[in-house]
């Protein structure tokens, strides 16, 4: 079975009574869906303020492709699409 979410938006907030845990450049890496496009989404990075530190790079097969961009906070958020 599979599901489908249209225009859907994820955010959450972890408190953090420990800077040296808190999100950043050099922590846990989490992945996004950028379905349908990750160029679309990529196009869109830098006028919100992050940066793209891993271009789109082609994944083997029909795996999709991915990258990485850093937030206005500087957490590091990796982005996949389906092929």
């Amino acid at each position: 079975m599979e599901h489908t979410t249209h225009h859907a938006i994820n955010w959450f907030e972890i408190p953090v009574r420990n800077l040296d845990r808190a999100p950043a450049a050099d922590g846990t890496l989490v992945y996004l869906n950028a379905k349908p496009s990750l160029d679309a989404v990529l196009a869109r990075v830098e006028a919100a303020g992050g940066r793209i530190t891993t271009p789109k790079v082609q994944l083997p097969g029909d795996t999709g492709c991915f990258a990485h961009i850093t937030d206005t906070e500087g957490n590091r958020v990796g982005l996949h699409a389906p092929a």
